[in-house]
């Protein structure tokens, strides 16, 4: 390992001490943009003498450039950019200052040159630069009404799922931002909600450095998928106002205003929402799931005192509040199957009924300073107060055969028993019935607090960082269940009923304080060290209460329908229902070390290319002190764990355009202490389950590759993603289960044999003379290879294992043969998009954009344990759309799209539904004089045809599910926008004609037509 060790720094050093010894670094900003890089800029070192060029390099994606030079002497440094005015400035570099930093230099755009050039191109949908996606937002043409979340469901590369999670060529992104600065930060749905789509630039996807690594240039590996919105300049210091009032056919309404204002150094939004539409952020036309009711109210703010960052006094300061309320009525239905063995599965129907509420207040602050050159302060404190309050019943059948083989409505057998043929389908293969009802409220407040100092030292790149924090929870949750189990095959054993009341209040805080130092070795090899100890302490209560027990403990006196849920007796009989097996008390207090070592080089060319290679290792040494109480036990266990994490990343930016980055980590991880205590969980007599002493650590391995490229002149752009990952002594859960009364018996074991493989491709390319068409494909690939236990006995089976009137699990895991089950599954999805945009007549006025569209999916599963259990599912999606503008401001939008499933075992799954949405606005300001108020009409799912099913697998199980959702409805808006003191074209501009968004530059019109071929940034003709 030495020798290795040394091998690897003899090499770095060798490469570094290759290198010059003079440079000239700065960023190229753009004086047309509001604080946005010049990426591209042409950056040359030119001799004064006779003005003849000794070197240059291309600025990067961030504006940042840095330029080796061979030798001292006198030079001038000529910043240019097509359409700018160039930037000269005369420097010396000797060997008392061997470097020279430009800091900021901005580039003004030259209007003669503007002027004078005639763009001829589509604007580009999307561009890369490096390891940045530039979506340019006047490519895409949206209908009247649309909000954020409908442009990036058009973005190539991006998939906006049901649950709210967007991923950006198969990154899922963590964050929204605007013109660089958090925004709602931590609440996408918000973000999106409240942010004016027709203010909207473009859209950066990247990869955001922690801000130690932004502070310290110092990579710590916790990046995060961002999407950065560009507001258009002309929106710039002006307050924008937007409302939306919708009310529509089965009571259904949209409520949605607010109103921001950015300026160079500051920015303040506002915003209030109210729909039951499904409309959460997220759905253009509403979504399975249930019934939503939302509510959304917050405000977003940020300033920065002027001074350019990273300067001495430079100072911001940002954050926001908000309160989001929903209210879930949603209705599912489910069939499933076990897998047991070879021969044997267990199937269930269900059906579940429940109504959710939910509330949640939530404030942030950011703040950072530097009070000189050298140090950065950044405090970050934030609050958050929680609360749910559900109420559910639920009907579940469970039986020993396939029940579609006897009926096609298996929920009919129990609902109507007292037919002659459904008891005897139901005496024969049913094994029980569960009717459930529950209840229960919960409350939570959370608080937090980071506080980070960073000093740079006398040397380039030396750094010494300091970080403490705290967090502090605090909960209360109660929750009442009652069940009424019937058993068909136990004559012994006919029925059991349960009524339980739970009171599990808990607490936890921890703290932190993390201490770095990097080291530059040389000037391009750095090493960091960090050293971090946190302390945490968690107290959990649970006090169960078995109500049922009043039927036996005052037999006679009480009866189970009496027992309502949520029935509480005084308090003398509540303390007779305490449950002592099944309550418990913990407290964890640990003590955590974590240190780390970091090696990373650097290395920029002349061709404009780089290398970032890091290489690091953590050593996590932990002490947990467990004081537990559970039924006669009372224990306290000591635990000592010493785990590591390696990591290795490799980032080679081939050009301003294209990036190749490679990542490898890997991670240690501890089963959890209740995990290993061997204690008894009965409150669910179908589902009884233990701990297990003998756990061993699991293991970790993940590999991530991404390589993206783009074509400037044809617009065309490809990235893959591809990821690897598998995991040693996984934990699995091994399940016991008894025919006769569908109960099981689970115990937490390793396993071998998990891992999976996937990854993502997209293409994009513009086509045709004037880039009017553009076409987009991307491919997802994924396999899976999941490992499980699965094991089925009989009841005669379990009577061995019996003591009193309880199975003894030691006895019964130790004594079972368990088997393993194998389910490779591969899913496969393919997506199609071409469209056309061109703006129509004499004079542009009229605008149209058609495309058409499709994908398939395909789940293909394939089961070691049973061939029977072998399925495929797929689904096939197809459709197309046109968005249309007239000069009289008149709109009109419209899709339509087949959607197809097959494969389902519920044959009523397999549907074919033709989803047909359309919507129709009038903008009134020719006739309000100028007012920007447009009434439309929105007609969702024409048909009345869409429904919500999904798919799940695993090694040991598949379920189909069914849930209602939001149908055909049709809906009038009012909307109405005022932008007060921006700039006068842009507002006009930026609805086009007929208030539709337009392509190109902003403002249209005449000679215009949908202009923009991609700024002034390589996209001329």
């Amino acid at each position: 390992m030495k020798r290795f060790l040394g091998l690897f720094l003899l090499m770095l050093c060798s490469l570094s001490a290759m290198a010059d010894k003079f440079s000239v670094s700065g960023t190229v900003m753009d004086g047309g943009a509001q604080d946005e890089p010049l990426a591209g800029a042409v950056v040359t070192l030119l001799n004064p003498t006779d003005s003849a060029q000794v070197t240059g390099v291309l600025a990067g994606a961030d504006g940042k450039f840095q330029l080796p030079v061979s030798k001292a002497g006198s030079y001038l440094l000529r910043v240019s950019f097509l359409g700018y005015v160039p930037r000269i400035q005369a420097i010396t570099l000797n060997k008392k200052s061997p470097t020279f930093a430009a800091g900021e230099i901005t580039l003004e755009p030259d209007a003669k040159a503007l002027k004078e050039t005639e763009v001829t191109a589509k604007l580009a949908q999307v561009e890369m630069k490096a390891d940045t996606f530039i979506y340019n937002a006047d490519a895409y043409r949206l209908p009247e009404g649309a909000t954020l979340d409908a442009l990036i469901k058009k973005l190539p590369g991006a998939k906006l799922n049901d649950d709210g999670t967007i991923s950006i060529n198969g990154k899922t992104v963590s964050k929204i931002m605007a013109n660089g600065k958090d925004y709602f930060e931590g609440d996408n749905k918000m973000a999106l909600k409240s942010f004016n789509v027709k203010a909207v630039k473009n859209i950066k996807a990247y990869d955001k450095k922690s801000d130690y690594s932004r502070i310290t240039g110092i990579d710590d590996g916790e990046e995060e998928t961002v999407l950065d919105l560009t507001v258009k300049p002309g929106m710039m210091d002006a307050w924008d106002l937007n409302i939306d009032l919708g009310y529509g056919t089965e009571d259904r309404y949209k409520l949605w205003g607010t109103a921001s204002k950015f300026t160079e150094h500051s920015n303040l939004t506002l915003t209030a929402s109210r729909n039951n539409v499904n409309d959460g952020g997220w759905g253009r036309w509403g979504g399975g799931g249930g019934i939503t009711t939302s509510d959304m109210y917050g405000v977003n703010f940020g300033w920065e005192n002027g001074r350019q960052r990273y300067t001495a006094k430079y100072f911001e300061i940002g954050g926001n509040v908000r309160y989001s309320h929903t209210k879930n009525e949603s209705e599912t239905k489910s069939n499933s199957e076990m897998f047991l063995s070879e021969t044997t599965s267990s199937f269930k129907n269900a059906y579940n009924n429940s109504v959710s509420k939910s509330g949640n207040l939530n404030a942030g602050l950011r703040m950072e300073w530097m009070p000189d050159s050298f140090t950065t302060l950044t405090f970050r404190p934030m609050y958050s107060h929680s609360e749910s309050h559900n109420r559910g019943n639920s009907t579940n059948l469970t039986f020993n055969d396939d029940p579609y083989k006897f009926t096609t409505n298996p929920m009919g057998l129990f609902e109507h028993y007292d037919i002659a043929e459904n008891k005897m389908i139901l005496d024969s293969i049913g094994v029980n019935s569960n009717v459930r009802e529950t209840m229960s409220d919960s409350y939570s407040n959370q608080g937090s607090a980071d506080f980070q100092v960073n000093r740079r030292l006398g040397k380039a790149g030396r750094n010494i960082t300091m970080n403490v924090g705290g967090r502090y929870s605090k909960s209360d949750a109660t929750s009442w269940s009652r069940n009424e189990v019937k058993y068909y095959q136990d004559e012994t054993h006919p029925a059991d009923f349960t009524n339980q009341y739970n009171l599990s209040p808990s607490k936890s805080y921890n703290y932190q304080a993390r201490f770095s130092y990097t080291e530059p070795l040389t000037s391009h090899l750095n090493l960091q060290a960090s050293y971090q100890l946190q302390h945490r302490f968690s107290d959990n209560n649970r006090s169960m209460y078995s109500i049922d027990s009043l039927l036996t403990k005052f037999e006679g006196y009480y009866t189970a329908e009496q027992l309502y849920l949520g029935y509480l007796p005084g308090l003398d009989s509540l303390n007779y229902c305490y449950n002592r097996e099944n309550s418990q008390y913990a407290t964890y207090k640990e003590l955590n070390h974590d240190a780390q070592l970091l090696f990373r080089y650097n290395n920029k060319w002349e061709s404009g290319s780089e290398l970032n290679f890091n290489a690091g290792l953590s050593f996590q040494p932990q002490t947990t002190h467990m004081d537990y109480t559970k039924n006669t036990l009372d224990t306290t266990v000591v635990r000592h764990t010493f785990n590591w994490a390696p990591r290795v990343r490799l980032r080679y930016k081939i050009s301003n355009t294209s990036t190749l980055d490679v990542r490898y980590n890997a991670r240690m991880n501890q089963p959890s202490m209740t995990n290993l205590l061997e204690v008894v969980d009965s409150s669910d007599p179908l589902n009884i389950s233990t701990g297990n002493a003998g756990l061993r650590s699991s293991w970790n391995n993940n590999m991530n590759l991404f390589y993206n490229g783009y074509n400037t002149e044809k617009q065309r752009g490809w990235s893959l993603n591809a990821n690897y990952g598998n995991t040693k002594n996984s934990i699995s859960t091994a399940t016991v289960y008894n025919t006769k009364t569908g109960g099981s018996y689970s115990r937490p074991m390793n396993i071998n044999g998990n891992w999976n493989a996937g990854g993502m491709t997209m293409f994009n390319t513009a086509m045709g003379p004037k880039k009017a068409w553009n076409f987009t494909t991307m491919v997802h690939a994924r396999y899976n290879h999941n490992v499980g236990y699965l094991n089925a006995n009989s009841d005669a089976d379990l009577t061995a294992f019996m003591v009193g009137n309880r199975v003894n699990l030691d006895r019964l895991f130790a004594t079972v043969d368990l088997q393993q089950a194998i389910t490779r599954t591969t899913n496969l999805n393919h997506d199609v998009r071409i469209n056309y945009r061109n703006d129509l007549g004499v004079n542009g006025d009229w605008s149209l954009e058609v495309g058409v569209n499709g994908d398939w999916s395909l789940q293909h599963s394939r089961s070691k344990v049973r061939s029977t259990a072998n399925m495929d599912n797929w689904n096939f999606n197809y459709g197309g759309n046109v968005v249309f503008s007239t000069p009289f401001n008149l709109s009109f939008s419209s899709d339509i799209e087949q959607q197809s499933r097959r494969g389902y075992s519920d044959k009523t799954m397999n549907t074919n539904e033709l989803v047909w949405n359309a919507r129709l606005s009038q903008n009134l300001k020719n006739w309000l004089r100028g007012q920007d108020l447009t009434v439309m009409v929105e007609w969702n799912d024409i048909l009345n045809r869409k429904s919500n099913i999904s798919r799940a697998i695993s090694s040991t199980m598949r379920s189909d599910t069914w849930s209602n959702a939001i149908n055909s409805y049709l809906m009038v808006h009012v909307i109405y926008r005022l932008n007060l003191r921006g700039n006068r074209d842009q507002r006009q501009g930026m609805f086009g004609p007929g208030g539709g968004m337009r392509g190109g530059f902003p403002g249209g019109g005449p000679g215009h037509g949908g202009g923009g071929g991609g700024g002034m940034r390589g996209m001329m003709h």
